[in-house]
């Protein structure tokens, strides 16, 4: 959880979308891990592009920002559509994570 929370700061501070940040810190095939270990058949990175694709993730996260952002206060306060549609880039987001991490 912190590890996360970590990720999400500093892509803030780089100025990139968290998911792009996560993607740039995974393993990849040859890397050393922190004990050493060689990664060898590592498809984390072909896993996480599938799921990316897959959910349509860019998509859907460019078309619920535009959604959120195009709703007036008035709207918001009438119905929690704007709201709901946050959930749901969060939702999908999640989802990513835990498919990528073979949840």
């Amino acid at each position: 959880m912190f590890a996360e929370m970590w990720v999400e700061q500093i892509a803030k501070v780089v100025g990139k979308p968290d998911h792009e940040v996560r993607q740039l810190n995974m393993y990849k095939e040859g890397d050393i891990t922190h004990f050493g270990q060689a990664m060898e058949h590592c498809r984390v990175g072909p896993c996480w592009e599938q799921a990316m694709r897959n959910s349509q993730y860019e998509t859907r996260r460019a078309q619920t920002a535009e959604s959120v952002l195009s709703c007036s206060w008035e709207q918001a306060k009438r119905s929690s559509q704007c709201l709901t549609r946050l959930a749901q880039v969060m939702r999908v987001h999640m989802h990513c994570n835990r498919i990528c991490e073979g949840r």
